[in-house]
């Protein structure tokens, strides 16, 4: 079940490769930190199939949707924290995350209050990925039941809004677009290893 990540980090991997040729050859250190992160994404996901093989992949499933529940309702509750109370929010940015992050968190609050929400992420880039992995399982996902499916699916689409993220619109759409053909117009009878949750 794990291999569907693996081709998917291999071809992102090879799709980066491809564009670093064509467009950044030169720049020596941003092809040295991608097949880093390749790696390091290699070595998470083995170490999961390591604590996992135990378990059913529907006792997995079952557990990163409550997972996935936790932290959406986490971030829908501080990104409201952030719009109706900003100075109890930098203080526990404060006190809680990096220096980098509260500097940001500061600028978003220099025209008063927040312009762009992260919730309890460091950036909102980094909220509007989770977002959208998040969605994929909710989309995709068929063979485990989800109480409260589409509360959850309301607080995605009111915290990837607040994030103000292109990233969000934009995997958005390409969720979307996935989702109509490949789970709709092929009625779930064709996969791709390109969508990861199969």
């Amino acid at each position: 079940a794990f291999n569907s990540y693996y081709k998917l980090t291999i071809f992102l991997t090879i799709l980066f490769l491809f564009s670093w040729i064509i467009f950044n050859r030169n720049n020596i250190n941003m092809l040295i930190v991608e097949i880093a992160g390749s790696i390091k994404l290699c070595l998470v996901l083995l170490f999961m199939q390591i604590m996992n093989y135990k378990f059913s992949m529907e006792v997995i499933k079952k557990d990163l949707w409550k997972m996935i529940v936790t932290v959406i309702f986490l971030n829908f509750a501080f990104c409201m924290l952030q719009m109706y109370y900003k100075d109890m929010s930098l203080y526990l940015m404060h006190e809680l995350r990096s220096e980098a992050s509260y500097s940001f968190a500061l600028e978003c609050t220099k025209w008063g209050g927040f312009t762009r929400y992260f919730g309890i992420m460091p950036y909102p880039m980094h909220l509007a990925i989770f977002l959208l992995a998040s969605i994929c399982f909710i989309g995709f996902e068929k063979e485990i039941p989800m109480k409260g499916k589409w509360l959850v699916v309301i607080c995605i689409i009111v915290c990837g809004a607040l994030t103000a993220s292109k990233t969000f619109l934009v995997g958005l759409g390409i969720i979307l677009f996935c989702w109509i053909l490949f789970d709709y117009y092929f009625g779930g009878r064709k996969k791709t290893f390109i969508i990861p949750i199969f």
